[in-house]
């Protein structure tokens, strides 16, 4: 090799030692600009729908905040391809050995997050493209506040948009996003019940989930009803107008198995004795109850067995059978009302 030969090879070694010098300091300085992430997207999976799924990971992914998956022992190899596939692009996977059910997998999964906040997003559901900026906003306006429930929209099997979530009763409770007084959050709870709709887009600060009670394990309705009473009592509770997430309805949700089941019934009836037990309840916030009934009666009036497990809640529950029969006479007379009055 003549002088010449030698020279530009070293020559040429150097410029691309130079060069990698120069890319590991610019991916440094990047990494040392940006941002330490605040918000980690924890999202729960029992097997479910391959296609869904994927298209709930890219709508996480995409954001760029963490994602924690954490799996609740499923069983279909197309969901543990799919795990395997999303942990090789950087998502922390969290496989349990045995089902813990859906309120146990969400504690332990939230109890793990390193940032200062996570949000749940379940598997069948998706994170709108501003949802990110969304809930910094909110972090950076309330940083003391415990839960934040962020508004949705609601998309039929195919992904096409049929709604906005629980309209009418959020509008009840506030037109803007804003943090809820004590007594705001109390009433919001016992009027409208489990106004977030979902729990998908649920906001969580982290120090305050470890401080709070958390889901109820073994509970596979009403957890998240009991959790905002919780937060309502104890802590900080902000309403987010904004919608973040698109939540999918079908004949698949847990929700709907719940219903047919009557498993919601008991739940939400237990949840109704509790709050009546409350010392902080207003008299007009007490009687309120009495709607809640109706509502746990009404959902199970077509089902006797149902019916009467709900009435036997309700009284287990120290509502009583006077409480649980004016519930049923105000469920009456309201769906008889146009049939009675002139």
């Amino acid at each position: 090799m003549s002088e010449l030969d030698e020279h530009g090879a070293g020559s040429g070694t150097a410029t691309r030692q130079e060069t990698a010098k120069t890319v590991l300091e610019t991916a440094e300085q990047a990494t040392r600009s940006r941002p330490a992430a605040r918000v980690t997207i924890v999202m729960p999976t029992y097997n479910g729908d391959a296609a869904y799924l994927g298209e709930a990971f890219e709508s996480a992914i995409r954001t760029g905040a963490p994602v924690l998956v954490v799996d609740d022992c499923s069983t279909k190899p197309a969901v543990r391809a799919l795990l395997d596939a999303w942990e090789a692009r950087g998502a922390t996977i969290v496989r349990r050995a045995r089902n813990l059910g859906l309120f146990g997998n969400l504690n332990d999964g939230l109890a793990r997050v390193t940032t200062s906040h996570a949000v749940i997003l379940c598997g069948d559901d998706r994170l709108r493209e501003d949802a990110l900026e969304i809930m910094e906003r909110h972090i950076d306006a309330w940083p003391d506040v415990d839960l934040v429930v962020n508004e949705f929209v609601s998309i039929d099997p195919q992904s096409r948009i049929v709604g906005r979530s629980h309209g009418a009763g959020l509008d009840a409770i506030s037109t803007e996003s804003r943090v809820l007084t004590h007594d705001e959050a109390l009433r919001a709870v016992v009027q409208h019940g489990s106004f977030n709709g979902n729990i998908t887009g649920m906001l969580f600060r982290v120090a305050g989930f470890l401080r709070l009670p958390r889901f109820r394990e073994g509970w596979r309705h009403a957890a998240d009803w009991a959790y905002l009473v919780e937060v309502a009592r104890h802590g900080k509770l902000a309403l987010g107008r904004a919608p973040i997430a698109d939540v999918r309805w079908h004949d698949a949700n847990l929700s709907g198995a719940n219903h047919r089941s009557g498993r919601s019934v008991e739940e939400v009836a237990a949840v109704i004795g509790e709050l009546s037990r409350d010392p902080q309840l207003s008299d007009e916030l007490r009687d309120a109850l009495y709607e809640r009934a109706t509502y746990v009666i009404r959902m199970s009036w077509a089902r006797p067995p149902a019916l009467l497990s709900a009435l036997r809640t309700l009284r287990r529950e120290r509502i009583g059978l006077v409480g649980s029969a004016k519930a049923v006479a105000r469920m009456i007379v309201r769906e008889n009302r146009r049939r009675w009055l002139p």
